[in-house]
């Protein structure tokens, strides 16, 4: 067969000056040039000659974004230089091209500040250039690419992950392909394949196994999320009729809590908690169907602390991971975080995947840091402050009845995957069968009436207490 080659094109595009003390020539720029046109750690060769008698203080600001084939990953690399007076030098900012497919957009920004701390404003840019360069597959890897393959909630838009080569790399080892198959088949180097893998192996989603590589979460087919998938249908039918079933219990229990003056009458009383009791959406989706449905379906007894020793950003999830392809069509949708702390906890539920603003260098700050992420603000959540005590009641009358519902499910999902070639049932497959059978409940939920879905679907819950 004949293949493209992986590099097919680059153009680049001088901009001219752009400030005023560039055209006056107090800082003139050479060649540009990048050190290789691959995926990989990279460099930006720079040539800068300070023509005047001042010290400059130069910083490269590097956004790069990719349009591909059903990733798009995008980074931004910022560097600081001293530029002495009347010296010539070559500055090497360094980049990292992610193992995409598709047209890789590079744009370099120069700029001359007084202090490296300022906020970059645009009239200290004076240079700008676009490097645009094409990524095509082979023909032997175009039919990898015809389906999406995604990961876990907050996973999939990780710079580890958000890109279509190391999904294409687990595929290929699953399928025992080596290292120089890998690289030959991508038209990359070997090198990068094993950058790659040792990212892997360092955040444990890979082991050493004799003489190759052993993942360490389900690889779930196509097949067997379509077979799974049939699963989580019969499983979220029951489970919705039963919820639609007990929604009268939920109700006489709301009642019995005002008549015996636990929770105000006033369904705006915010500060008692009372405000969320008299919304079973919220109540139902995050509590009833993650809370404690999910906790019986993926851990049993163990509270479901999917993001323990690691956040939403960093999203370290290994013993909850699995890879699943079809698209988002055979994977859930919703989002849940249980976090702890010292006399009290916090929820988090949304059902589309979490928008949220992670600071640029989350990756090199402590996991759970204060402080590393941000609300987006097109997606604030509702907020509500809880008492779990006035919950539980609750909880209990909606979940009634649930527990042949979650044993046949789970059945199903044993049996489905011995039946795809796995050994056992990874927590990972746990995960991936109960999102999708709560992204399904859900809809069933507003479909039937029994719910009524909110403007925001986005929920924040704080200072709960117990369990």
């Amino acid at each position: 067969m004949n293949r493209f080659l992986s590099i097919t094109l680059m153009v680049v595009i001088i901009s001219m000056p752009l400030s005023a003390f560039a055209e006056k020539g107090d800082v003139s720029v050479g060649d540009v040039g990048i050190s290789n046109l691959k995926w990989g750690e990279q460099t930006i060769n720079v040539e800068l000659e300070n023509k005047t008698e001042l010290l400059k203080f130069i910083v490269t600001n590097i956004d790069a974004s990719f349009e591909g084939v059903y990733e798009n990953p995008g980074f931004r690399a910022k560097s600081v230089y001293i530029l002495e007076p009347l010296q010539s030098i070559t500055i090497t900012p360094e980049i990292f091209i992610p193992g995409n497919y598709g047209t890789a957009t590079l744009q370099l920004n120069l700029y001359d500040v007084v202090d490296t701390l300022d906020e970059l404003m645009p009239w200290h840019k004076f240079y700008e250039q676009p490097f645009i360069i094409k990524f095509r597959p082979s023909d032997e890897i175009l039919p990898y690419l015809q389906e999406k393959i995604t990961f876990p909630p907050r996973v999939d838009v990780h710079p580890f992950f958000n890109n279509e080569f190391v999904r294409l790399l687990l595929t290929l080892l699953d399928e025992g392909k080596t290292i120089e198959e890998i690289a030959d088949l991508n038209n990359c180097d070997t090198t990068f394949v094993m950058s790659q893998i040792k990212m892997l192996l360092a955040h444990k989603y890979l082991a050493v196994s004799k003489d190759s590589y052993k993942i360490q979460f389900p690889i779930i087919t196509r097949k067997e999320a379509e077979d799974g998938k049939k699963i989580a249908d019969v499983a979220s039918d029951k489970l919705a009729a039963l919820l639609k079933q007990n929604i009268s219990g939920y109700h006489a229990v709301l009642d019995s809590l005002v008549a015996a003056k636990a929770i105000p009458k006033d369904s705006n009383d915010f500060i008692s908690g009372a405000t969320l009791l008299y919304k079973p959406t919220p109540i139902i989706s995050t509590f009833v169907l993650w809370f404690e449905l999910g906790k019986d379906f993926i851990t049993r007894s163990a509270p479901l602390l999917i993001y323990d020793g690691t956040d939403i950003c960093n999203a370290g999830i290994f013993q909850y991971m699995y890879m699943v392809d079809g698209g988002k069509f055979l994977n859930g949708s919703q989002f849940f975080g249980l976090f702890y702390g010292a006399d009290a906890f916090s929820l988090m539920f949304s059902e589309e995947p979490l928008q949220i603003n992670c600071k640029d260098n989350f990756q090199n700050m402590p996991p759970q840091r204060a402080g590393i992420w941000t609300y987006n603000r097109e997606n604030l959540p509702e907020y509500y402050i809880a008492d779990t005590a006035d919950i539980r009641p609750l909880i209990s009358v909606m979940t009634k009845g649930s527990e042949g519902i979650i044993k046949e499910a789970y059945d199903g999902l044993k049996k489905n995957s011995f039946a795809h070639g796995h050994n056992k049932v990874y927590i990972g497959h746990r995960y991936w069968m109960w999102n999708l059978i709560a992204t399904l409940t859900l809809e069933k939920l507003f479909k039937n009436g029994t719910l009524t879905r909110h403007e925001k679907t986005f929920y924040q819950f704080d200072k709960l207490t117990g369990r």
